[in-house]
Order: structure tokens, then C-alpha cells, then sequence
């Protein structure tokens, strides 16, 4: 018997003029989308295909799209049924599966899979075609693509505010039997923060992945150096010290046990980890206030300035998730502070705690760069390929 071809559903929100890092993240993330749909039209994998945003560039770009899928364009808004601004992705979802009767469906963010092929995104439409109930992600904890049959599964949760644990939720809640998707870059590497934009074009102007990103976003990137030249600084520096022998690299925050081997299989450098706060989110420990940290109490006791000069003792580079450390202290940064603190640009900061760490940061004896869990995940991962992929070559 013939599959059943799924829906493919991509959500990207609009860009605001007042906040210059957000909107560099977004146009990045919408340029990400357009490449998605198309490629995911190439493969006649998918009956039909949604775009749900208030980017009105990315809408007039997708709506021309000459593709043989099937392609509605839709604002939260309208599925919301509000005139203001009051997003919520639960509920969105909620009503554009009732709207639409959508039942086997392939959710991706905006900014996930920039490096994802076709093939990637037949997988995903495979997992959602058979002939049992399911949830496949690429995370369960935090995830950026699920694939779900079927969509009242929806009706017995508790709709998540964000797309981050609606695999946890359609698992836990809704009773829907779990599987993981193959790990791998397409399925690992997302764009969330300023950091990520800097990792991607980093990563990919050398194999393995030159050549992957679609049109769109290729262009996009093009301006990472010039928009944000201390956090590129920085990731050079980093990249450098990645592809050194005898240097040491260290890590700190979400990491996976599946990354730490990528890395030891990958570089030439020593790696030192610590690992936690893993699902800190899907299992409601930050919102809770439950978060903690062992970098974070060591800098309660020691300080910024402490904690740099340690780190300065213990490695040539460093990779933090910096959002362990905000729920730690049970700080809840606006994404402007986020952004600007990855961006290595403690000028813009308001928190001063945040200044503060950001500033030493960017005076530190060695190259420490900022982010959140893609950085300490898809993002040191594509950068030790490149190291791989580099050091083949030169041998």
C-alpha cells in the first residue's frame, strides 16, 4: 500500500524594526525557511505545505515559489483569531490542524535544518507516513522538527508556549510512542542566536559543507563578518585553537554524550566538558527555578572575573551555553540581552550581571565564545567537520 504523504508545516516569525540583532537573527532564519520549502517541494515527499509568519518578505518570497506542492501562506494572527500581537505556537498549531483537517504532520522551525537535504527531509516524511501512531524528533528534550501522526494528539496536552518540548508533551501527555531521529548535522544544527549565524558561515566555507546552504540563505550570511566582527573574531580564534594539537577546548553547559564523541573523533585538540542542565526546559526545572549549575555556584563564590581566570588556566578556547548560567541565577534576559551578550557586545547590554560576564568575555586571555544549546551542539559539531575534513585534506 501506498504512504500516506504528510503535511509539511514551517512556523517563522516577523522581524521589529527597534531591535537590530533580532532582526539580523530573523531575516537569517527566514532565508533558512525559504531554502526549506523549496527544497522540501523538490522532493514530492509532502502532500501539501504551510508557512505560518507575519514576515511579510519571507510571505511574498514563498508565495512565488514555483513549486508542484501545494503551499498556504497564514499568519498566527488569523489562526489566533487576534489583531495584536499575543503569539502562542500550541495553540497556532491547534488551529491551523483543526482549520485545515491536518493529521500526519512534519513541523519545522523556521530556522532549523539549514544544513538538511532532500533526503533529510524525505526521512521526516517517511516517519510520519506509516501505519502507526508516532513522534519522531531530532530531540526530545529541545527539539526543532517533530514529525507526529496523528494531530488530535494535540487535543490532551497542555499546548506549549514554544515548539522546544512539543515532542516531550505529544510523548509524555498525549501517549504517542517516541523515536529519535538519526543524529546528524541536519537534524542537529539550528538557527537561533547571533552565534549560530557566525558557526554556520564558518563551518561552511570549507568541506564538508560548502556548498549545502540554499541560495537564500548563502546570501544572507555573507554580512556575519561586518554586522558582528568580535563575535566572528572570536570564533576564528576558537576554530583555531579546535584545530591545533596539544591545545585544550573546553565546553560547558547542554552538552550530549553523541557531541563529545563527535569531537574526540574529530580533533586533534583535548576536549574537557561539563555537562548539565540537560532538558532543563521540557522537564520545567528553569521555569520552576529549579536550574543549577556547577560553573554557576563557582561563580557565586568567585566571581565573573573568577570564573574567567580559571577558565583561562584550564583551556586555549571555550564554548559556554551562557543559558545555564541565566537559570542559574534565575535571570530571564530579554532577547535583546541574549543576542548582544553571544554578539559579544556588552555596550548593549541593560543586566549588569550579564554586562558583566560579557565584557570579561571579550577581554579574556583566550577565545570564549557565547551562546545557547545549538552553539554547544550542532555548532561546535560542524565546526570540528570542518577541522576533520581539513586536517584529511592536508594529510
Amino acid at each position: 500500500m501506498d504512504k500516506i504523504r504528510p503535511t509539511l508545516v514551517v512556523f517563522q516569525g516577523g522581524a521589529f524594526a527597534s531591535a537590530p540583532l533580532e532582526n539580523l537573527v530573523a531575516s537569517v532564519q527566514a532565508a533558512a525557511a525559504l531554502d526549506l520549502l523549496r527544497k522540501a517541494a523538490d522532493t514530492g515527499a509532502f502532500s501539501s505545505a504551510f508557512l505560518v509568519t507575519e514576515d511579510t518578505p519571507l510571505a511574498a518570497g514563498a508565495s512565488s515559489l514555483d513549486t508542484g506542492t501545494p503551499l498556504t501562506v497564514v499568519t498566527s494572527q488569523d489562526l489566533l483569531g487576534s489583531d495584536t500581537w499575543d503569539f502562542h505556537f500550541g495553540n497556532a498549531l491547534m488551529a491551523l490542524c483543526r482549520r485545515y483537517g491536518l493529521e500526519r504532520v512534519v513541523y519545522v522551525g523556521g530556522g532549523a535544518m539549514p544544513l538538511g537535504t532532500g533526503a533529510d527531509l524525505r526521512d521526516l516524511a517517511l516517519a510520519a507516513s506509516g501505519d502507526a501512531y508516532c513522534v519522531v524528533s531530532n530531540n526530545l528534550f529541545s527539539s526543532d522538527m517533530c514529525a507526529f501522526w496523528p494531530a488530535s494528539a494535540l487535543d490532551r496536552l497542555a499546548l506549549p508556549p514554544n515548539d522546544n518540548n512539543l515532542p516531550w508533551l505529544l510523548h509524555h501527555q498525549a501517549g504517542l510512542p517516541f523515536a529519535q531521529l538519526p543524529r546528524s548535522l541536519a537534524t542537529q544544527f539550528d538557527i537561533d542566536t547571533p552565534t549560530d549565524l557566525a558557526t554556520l558561515l564558518w563551518s561552511t566555507r570549507l568541506p564538508p559543507f560548502r556548498g549545502v546552504l540554499g541560495p537564500a540563505l548563502a546570501e544572507a550570511l555573507e554580512e556575519i563578518p561586518t554586522r558582528l566582527p568580535a563575535l566572528a573574531g572570536a570564533l576564528e580564534q576558537a576554530y583555531r585553537v579546535m584545530e591545533t594539537r596539544r591545545a585544550e577546548v573546553l565546553l560547558a553547559g547542554r552538552v550530549s554524550s553523541w557531541v563529545w564523541r563527535r569531537l574526540e573523533a574529530n580533533l586533534p585538540c583535548q576536549t574537557r566538558i561539563f555537562s548539565e542542565e540537560r532538558g532543563m526546559r521540557a522537564s520545567g526545572r528553569e521555569a520552576r527555578g529549579e536550574a543549577r549549575s556547577l560553573l554557576g555556584f563557582y561563580t557565586d563564590l568567585a566571581g565573573i572575573s573568577g570564573l574567567m581566570h580559571a577558565l583561562e588556566q584550564t583551556c586555549n578556547a571555550a564554548f559556554l551555553d551562557t543559558r545555564v548560567l541565566f537559570a542559574h541565577r534565575g535571570l530571564k534576559p530579554s532577547a535583546h540581552d541574549r543576542f548582544a551578550s553571544d554578539a559579544l557586545m556588552p555596550e548593549e547590554i541593560t543586566d549588569p550581571w550579564i554586562r558583566e560576564l560579557t565584557e570579561a568575555a571579550l577581554s579574556a586571555q583566550v577565545p570564549i565564545v557565547l551562546g545557547g544549546h545549538s552553539l554547544i551542539s550542532g555548532g561546535v559539531w560542524a565546526l570540528s567537520e570542518r577541522v576533520r575534513s581539513s586536517s584529511s585534506a592536508a594529510g
